[in-house]
């Protein structure tokens, strides 16, 4: 009989954390404490 496995939680972060962390040219937002890469016009250019 196959068992469940739980995944591991992953902390939410915080508006602190995200604004803490370094600048790597992307944008960033924060979505229920998830970290979310917002696609930029740029980003776009290149589909």
């Amino acid at each position: 009989m196959p068992t469940a496995t739980a995944r591991p939680r992953r902390k939410r972060l915080t508006e602190r954390e995200l604004l803490q962390m370094p600048s790597d040219g992307r944008k960033y937002e924060l979505v229920n404490g998830r970290l979310q890469i917002v696609p930029t016009a740029h980003d776009t250019a290149r589909l």
